[in-house]
């Protein structure tokens, strides 16, 4: 089951990690995925826990929302030491430049 991408409703087979973000604060990921769905390209990254669970390293959010909007979860189970840290450092967020430039080379008018 390593790496390969699985989906399913059976949210009972998951545990969020102990260490993360708080998973209430989820308004924008809510309205993108009852207008999106839940999108394949970004699975919820696991590792087996020993218990019979697949303990969610990575993914937690989107766990939550799918749970909420009765959605099915993608997922993949990798067998790692990285940190949910590690993981999430490379991922920057957006500054408003970063936004005006992309509008920008979109053409779009009001940012040109």
């Amino acid at each position: 089951m390593s790496n390969a991408l699985h989906s399913t409703k059976r949210y009972d087979l998951f545990e969020l990690g102990d260490f993360n973000r708080n998973v209430q604060k989820t308004d924008r990921l809510e309205k993108s995925m009852r207008a999106h769905g839940y999108l394949i390209a970004y699975p919820l990254h696991c590792v087996r826990n020993g218990n019979g669970k697949l303990k969610i390293k990575a993914g937690h959010h989107r766990f939550v929302v799918a749970q909420k909007l009765g959605l099915a979860v993608w997922y993949v189970v990798c067998e790692d030491n990285a940190t949910i840290q590690e993981l999430e450092r490379s991922t920057v967020p957006w500054t408003l430049a970063d936004y005006h430039d992309s509008y920008s080379r979109l053409g779009i008018a009001s940012y040109l």
